[in-house]
């Protein structure tokens, strides 16, 4: 999450008004203006192609907020693996399948408003998405888990139920 605030007290507007959610989207920012990373996101690093899981979400949230409640994108590297593949695990809206025809769309679109590079190798539903307790997507946890490592649940995870579903998914792909 990014805010940008005014040092000198008077309000900024919304984000949705100060950026475009594109990636080539450059601000100038005035003397007045703080820019805060408050939550960076997982680096990709596919074919050595390295952006940011923000990128794909941003995708998400504008063509598919009714289909999709959310998300996380991650790389998976196994140990005999020689580059890392990106994994896109959704969390659907009620009474929304994840179909095929969804995946093909959700894939030409990141195709389409990115690159090829940035199109996820996997496409797969989870039935939650992991948090801490303050709301932040736990991602490195899920890279690990999901990239053969055993990890152990910190306290600080909101619901760690929901991992036991990324173990399994990684036992099984």
């Amino acid at each position: 999450m990014v805010m940008l605030g005014r040092s000198d007290g008077v309000s900024s507007p919304p984000l949705s008004q100060q950026f475009n959610c594109t990636t080539n989207t450059n601000k100038t920012l005035s003397k007045q203006d703080k820019l805060l990373m408050l939550t960076p996101t997982q680096v990709l690093n596919p074919a050595g192609i390295r952006f940011g899981s923000a990128e794909i979400y941003n995708i998400l949230l504008h063509h598919y907020p009714s289909q999709i409640s959310d998300a996380l994108c991650i790389g998976r590297k196994l140990p005999h693996d020689l580059d890392e593949i990106v994994v896109l695990f959704l969390k659907m809206s009620p009474n929304t399948p994840l179909t095929p025809d969804l995946i093909t769309n959700i894939k030409a679109t990141i195709r389409n408003e990115l690159s090829a590079r940035h199109v996820p190798s996997v496409v797969d539903e989870c039935p939650d998405i992991p948090v801490t307790v303050n709301g932040k997507k736990i991602e490195n946890a899920v890279k690990q888990i999901v990239s053969g490592s055993k990890i152990k649940t910190s306290a600080s995870v909101a619901n760690p139920e929901c991992l036991e579903f990324f173990q399994r998914w990684a036992e099984t792909h």
